[in-house]
C-alpha cells in the first residue's frame, strides 16, 4: 500500500473492515487530501466497487452504541423501547450511518441519541423512529449529525385502538397511514347488539398522542378534524357525522343535524344501535407527538 500522508487510525480501520478479501489487488493509492475518497486500486477494472460492494448490516434488539464499523443498523423494538447512541461526531467526521426500525409496535420508541447534548441530528436533540420502516440516513460533519434522508412506510397498517368505550356487542377494527408528522386513521365499529350506553369516541393506538401544539383550539370538542363519520342503520338509514378533539388519546364522534348544529353520538342517538348497525370513520391529518 502506498500512502502519501496519514489517515486517522479509525478511518484506516474502517477501510480494512469494509474491504472484501481479495488477492492480487495491485497497488493501492489513498487520497490523503480527502480521507473519505474510495481507494484507487491500479490493476482492477472495477476498482470503484471494492468498498461499496461490502456494506455491513446488523440487527439490534437492545440499546446499542454505534461504532465506525457499523453502516446499516436495524433496530427491532418489539420487546421494548430502544436507544441507539451515536459515536462522538468529532471522532468520525464524514461517517454515514443508516438506521432503520423493523417492528410495528407503536407503543415503543427507537430514540436515536447523539453522544453529547450539543451534537444534534438534523437540528433535533434526538430523532425518534416511531412507525413501521422509519429510517434515517445521517452524516457527521465533525460537529453535528446532518440528516441526509428520512423515509417511512406510507401504506395502511392495522392497529389496535387504545381507548374503546363501546365494548359490549362491538367489534372495533382500526388502521392508520402516516403522512409526515400526521396520520390518517380509519375505525369501524360493527355491532351485534346494543353497545355500551356511552358517547362514542375514537381511540388512537397506544403510543400515538395528539400534538396539541399543532392545533388552534385545544379545548374538548372545540376543534373538528377533516374526514367523515358514516353511521349505518340496518333499517337502512344513513347519518353523517364528524370527529372532534376529545383528549390527547381520542376523538369524540358527533352527528351532523343538517341545520348547522351537531349532536353527540351514543347508544341511542341518532338511533338506537342494534345488531347489524355500524359506524365507519375516516379522519385525516391528525398531528401526532414524536413524529418527525
Amino acid at each position: 500500500m502506498q500512502v502519501d500522508g496519514q489517515l486517522k487510525s479509525a478511518q484506516l480501520e474502517q477501510i480494512a473492515e469494509d474491504a472484501p478479501a481479495l488477492t492480487a489487488l495491485g497497488r493501492m493509492y489513498l487520497n490523503t487530501k480527502d480521507a473519505l475518497a474510495i481507494p484507487f486500486l491500479r490493476g482492477l477494472s472495477r476498482w470503484e466497487r471494492v468498498l461499496t460492494d461490502s456494506i455491513s448490516f446488523s440487527t439490534k434488539t437492545a440499546n446499542y452504541t454505534l461504532t465506525m464499523k457499523d453502516q446499516v443498523v436495524f433496530f427491532n423494538a418489539a420487546g421494548g423501547s430502544l436507544v441507539p447512541t451515536l459515536p462522538a461526531t468529532a471522532s468520525c467526521s464524514g461517517k454515514i450511518f443508516e438506521i432503520i426500525r423493523t417492528d410495528t409496535v407503536i407503543a415503543n420508541d427507537v430514540t436515536v441519541t447523539p453522544a453529547a447534548p450539543g451534537e444534534t441530528i438534523g437540528g433535533e436533540t434526538t430523532f425518534i423512529l416511531k412507525t413501521k420502516r422509519d429510517r434515517i440516513r445521517i452524516k457527521s460533519d465533525g460537529l453535528v449529525w446532518q440528516l441526509l434522508e428520512h423515509t417511512y412506510d406510507e401504506g395502511w397498517n392495522d392497529c389496535t385502538p387504545g381507548v374503546a368505550n363501546w365494548v359490549t356487542n362491538t367489534t372495533v377494527t382500526c388502521k392508520y397511514k402516516r403522512k409526515g408528522k400526521c396520520v390518517d386513521m380509519q375505525w369501524n365499529h360493527a355491532l351485534t347488539g346494543a353497545p355500551n350506553a356511552l358517547s362514542l369516541i375514537l381511540g388512537l393506538p397506544i403510543g400515538f398522542k395528539i400534538d396539541t401544539t399543532a392545533m388552534v383550539q385545544t379545548g374538548q370538542n372545540k376543534q373538528f378534524f377533516a374526514g367523515n363519520v358514516l353511521i349505518f342503520d340496518a333499517a337502512p338509514e344513513r347519518y353523517h357525522g364528524w370527529a372532534a378533539y376529545n383528549d390527547d388519546d381520542s376523538l369524540a364522534v358527533w352527528k351532523d343535524d343538517g341545520d348547522g348544529t351537531v349532536s353527540v353520538v351514543n347508544a341511542t342517538a341518532p338511533m338506537t344501535f342494534a345488531t347489524g348497525d355500524s359506524v365507519c370513520s375516516m379522519i385525516s391529518d391528525i398531528p401526532i407527538v414524536k413524529l418527525r
